[in-house]
């Protein structure tokens, strides 16, 4: 495989085909040639090897592109389709441009 087809994968498939390499007794030298990438680099995207076999983090964070989902909403109401702001709840809210 790839870099570019595992780093399409889900997370969940990510992991289990790591997980897959493991268990077939390769080890992280093999692992990083057959997915084209470095233990740092698996990091990166939130793969990490704890122990004896390889977890993600539930949300990846800022050190990988891929989007999580919990990005700004571009939306006609904002983010999160607040409402406009009034005096009333003084909050405050800032247009990202």
């Amino acid at each position: 495989m790839d870099r570019e087809e595992f780093e399409n994968m889900e997370l969940e498939d990510q992991v289990a085909y790591l997980n897959g390499l493991v268990d077939e007794g390769n080890d992280m030298e093999d692992i990083e040639d057959e997915v084209e990438m470095t233990e740092r680099e698996l990091g990166a995207l939130g793969l990490y090897f704890l122990g004896d076999k390889w977890s993600g983090k539930p949300m990846r964070g800022y050190q990988t592109a891929k989007r999580s989902g919990n990005e700004y909403a571009e939306t006609e109401g904002g983010w999160r389709n607040e409402a406009e702001i009034t005096d009333e709840n003084s909050a405050v809210h800032t247009q990202l441009s």
